[in-house]
């Protein structure tokens, strides 16, 4: 198949050698993102699912990808393994380089959300703001799953309450 230089080595008047590598040629209908994946995650995901991927260059864009590998370890730092995810590429948008990110789909829960803006977190704890006949009543919640800009919350909290959103 036809490939890209990406990266050209060689100056006029240069040495060239064995060590030094003159020219890489790569591949661009297909390409890789590399990401992370949280531990607790691992058991959810497997090799070859498909992935919806992002970028900031194509805000209205989705590129499709699929889980090429997922790493055997998991750093002991961070908590994650690495994943490798094979993108269609055939339109030549995707540059090496580029921050992307990946949306897996593993899964559906329910649950009641708010805005993160509207949680207020002191110390260990988290609270809001309901508004109830026009007044703000503080409340404790307890947190659960975070997706997007919303966060989940578990408690005496109903569907239809209003909150203070901060900031």
């Amino acid at each position: 198949g036809d490939g890209v230089i990406t990266m050209d080595g060689i100056e006029i008047g240069a040495t060239v050698s064995v060590q030094r590598p003159a020219y890489t040629i790569s591949q661009m209908g297909q390409v890789y993102m590399e990401g992370r994946l949280v531990e607790s995650l691992i058991g959810s995901v497997r090799r070859g699912a498909t992935v919806d991927v992002t970028t900031d260059a194509y805000a209205d864009r989705v590129f499709n990808g699929r889980i090429a590998e997922i790493s055997p370890v998991v750093d002991r730092l961070s908590r994650t393994a690495t994943l490798k995810i094979l993108i269609d590429n055939s339109h030549r948008l995707l540059k090496p380089g580029m921050f992307a990110r990946a949306r897996l789909n593993i899964g559906a829960h329910d649950g009641l959300t708010v805005p993160l803006d509207a949680i207020v977190r002191t110390g260990a704890s988290s609270l809001l703001f309901r508004v109830t006949e026009g007044k703000a009543e503080r409340i404790y919640v307890e947190t659960g799953v975070m997706f997007d800009e919303f966060i989940e919350i578990l408690g005496s909290f109903q569907s239809g309450d209003s909150v203070v959103v901060l900031g």
